[in-house]
């Protein structure tokens, strides 16, 4: 079960999806880890500073490759 931190991470994170209109945003760390085979593409949105957080987060979007639409 998630607690604390992970869900306000994961609150934050639907904020930024909504004010950005993205169905998917993920972390650096995230992006970083997308499969070799370019099925997806992680494209970085910008850095900001997600509430309750000591330090910036650097956002990112994920498409599949070749489509406009953003996957999960």
């Amino acid at each position: 079960m998630y607690q604390g931190d992970v869900l306000n991470t994961r609150s934050r994170m639907m904020e930024e999806c909504n004010r950005l209109g993205k169905d998917l945003l993920v972390f650096q760390n995230i992006a970083e880890r997308l499969p070799g085979n370019q099925t997806y593409k992680a494209g970085f949105v910008e850095q900001l500073m997600l509430r309750g957080k000591e330090k910036e987060t650097q956002i990112y979007k994920v498409n599949k490759t070749g489509e406009r639409s953003v996957v999960v």
